[in-house]
């Protein structure tokens, strides 16, 4: 029972996960804003460290 109840709590994780990205998503986190992020933190203008929890508190104050 410990290993059903394990893969399930990770499951359900997993599917929070998702469902929270598709909610981010829908609230102005495009594939445009994803694509500029992604260049930022490539010539390392950004931070990831610093930039995801700055996004995380801005997208959950909508």
């Amino acid at each position: 029972m410990a290993r059903r109840e394990a893969h399930w709590r990770l499951r359900v994780l997993e599917m929070m996960r998702d469902e929270l990205l598709r909610e981010v998503r829908g609230h102005g986190l495009s594939d445009q804003a994803l694509a500029a992020i992604g260049h930022q933190v490539a010539r390392r203008q950004q931070d990831p460290y610093e930039l995801v929890p700055r996004l995380v508190n801005q997208l959950l104050r909508l």
